[in-house]
């Protein structure tokens, strides 16, 4: 199932959330993630969040 909806997950995501999808991945990364931690995503939707991470 998500094969055919992938392609628009993160666009889709973004406007049924009002562009609020940013800010709660932002406050997960700021929460969790620490310089020189490492961030395993595996099997994690599009991997939008790995990417919020590794910046």
């Amino acid at each position: 199932m998500f094969d055919r909806i992938a392609p628009v997950y993160d666009v889709m995501n973004r406007v049924m959330t009002a562009g609020l999808d940013r800010r709660w991945r932002a406050a997960a990364v700021r929460e969790a993630v620490r310089p020189g931690d490492r961030v395993l995503d595996a099997c994690c939707g599009t991997g939008d969040l790995a990417v919020a991470a590794r910046r």
